[in-house]
């Protein structure tokens, strides 16, 4: 009753000049849940990125999609996000990377409609044995349009969230590797249905 099935893709060309890389792409996604269809998204990706001077990795990515539900026709509408992210080389074993979006949700329903942005930075460094242990930390903020109807309240959170991850470098199958992964998060909202924390 509970399986979450989604199949989703991306397809697009890439440009390459000056150092840089500019990936254009076509995007989609379908969800079922508990064996009934959930949604469909379908939109687009620009994203760029750059190494600058070496040490420095820039990337920059702007999306539009548009979200189509089976059964919650207040939900519809388009999410449209900006992001921004970096990472520089620390040592010759030690990475540090820092991220930002904005993102806007345009629904049917204002209540459902909202400004989301987030923050975060990490490092990750290769310690004895090839293990690469990795932290991270994010800020994240969500305001809402106007009052939820089933809750007679306008929804506005802070999320705070920590996370920690090993792994080792030779063991991967054409890259894909095993990790181990710890993630604590706190959600602060005006509906208590949405406040919550998590480990």
């Amino acid at each position: 009753d509970f399986d979450d099935i989604y199949v989703g893709g991306e397809a697009g060309p890439e440009f390459r000049f000056s150092g840089g890389r500019l990936r254009v792409a076509a995007t989609g996604l379908e969800r079922w849940y508990g064996g009934r269809h959930l949604f469909t998204t379908a939109g687009t990706r620009l994203n760029f990125d750059k190494v600058i001077g070496g040490k420095w990795g820039l990337e920059a990515a702007l999306a539009a999609r548009h979200n189509a539900y089976s059964r919650r026709s207040e939900v519809d509408g388009w999410d449209i996000e900006a992001s921004v992210a970096a990472n520089r080389a620390l040592s010759a074993t030690a990475l540090g990377f820092a991220y930002a979006s904005v993102q806007r949700s345009i629904a049917s329903d204002p209540g459902q409609s909202n400004w989301q942005g987030r923050i975060g930075l990490g490092a990750i460094k290769e310690i004895r044995w090839g293990l690469r242990p990795q932290i991270a930390f994010e800020v994240g903020r969500q305001v809402n349009d106007a009052p939820l109807a089933l809750f007679g309240g306008t929804r506005r959170d802070w999320r705070l969230q920590a996370s920690t991850s090993i792994y080792k470098r030779e063991w991967n199958i054409a890259g894909f590797a095993p990790s181990l992964q710890v993630t604590w998060s706190r959600t602060y909202s005006t509906l208590t249905i949405y406040d919550q924390k998590r480990l």
